[in-house]
């Protein structure tokens, strides 16, 4: 029992000893979610999106690498989206390779979202460089993880959004999934997309309160850490 704990609270030090990790996966989810929006209004294919999600997997590997699992979860999910994307546009267009590329999308950043929350609200020690980033990461992985989510639906489910109707492609409806996906984290609600399917209106709301409810609980836990840190 004793050496159990031991090894926890080792695997939690992480966040300092391996803090360039968690930037690098900061910076990786900052550019997909950043950058690639921006290349798709000028009509280039869906290659950028494959380089930002490679180097997402790879860094999200990287952050799990302390548990030989979860770092096999990922990179099992992660190289199936990719595998199967990439046959979609350069070998065999199906609609279930698009299908199944959304679903191990959504699997890959969930669960590296969630080994990173259990991680974050585990910690008991200070306030470190390499926690911040990784709380940060949290909070774009669920947004990400919805926007492929939100793609599976209104594949699944044609029209279970409004406002993008015209658009067609894996490249397009992501685009506009992970727009509508942080627009709805965020509860900012343009309205410019909404759901209009049961499944769409389910998730689009079980996402907002995620997002509410991670912040809610995130920010006092940092605070008081910081307070506690003080204290000593």
């Amino acid at each position: 029992m004793r050496k159990g704990r031991i090894r926890f609270e080792d695997r939690l030090g992480l966040f300092q000893a391996n803090k360039t990790y968690y930037l690098l996966l900061l910076i990786a989810l900052v550019s997909l979610i950043g950058i690639y929006p921006l290349m798709t209004t000028n009509g280039i294919t869906r290659l950028p999106l494959t380089l930002f999600l490679i180097t997402t997997m790879l860094t999200g590997a990287l952050v799990l690498s302390n548990n030989r699992l979860n770092q096999a979860v990922s990179l099992f999910s992660g190289s199936l989206m990719l595998i199967a994307g990439t046959v979609n546009d350069y070998l065999h267009p199906a609609e279930s390779l698009v299908a199944l590329s959304y679903l191990a999308g959504a699997i890959f950043f969930l669960h590296v979202s969630l080994v990173l929350i259990h991680d974050i609200f585990s910690y008991r020690k200070k306030v470190a460089a390499g926690l911040l980033y990784g709380a940060i990461s949290v909070y774009l992985l669920i947004g990400i993880s919805f926007a492929f989510s939100f793609s599976l639906i209104e594949l699944i489910h044609p029209h279970s959004f409004q406002g993008i109707a015209g658009e067609a492609g894996f490249t397009s409806t992501f685009a506009s999934m992970l727009y509508f996906s942080f627009i709805t984290l965020t509860t900012l609600g343009y309205g410019d997309i909404s759901p209009l399917t049961r499944q769409a209106i389910v998730l689009s709301y079980l996402e907002a309160i995620c997002g509410q409810m991670y912040l809610t609980i995130l920010v006092p836990r940092l605070v008081g850490m910081y307070i506690s840190r003080d204290s000593e």
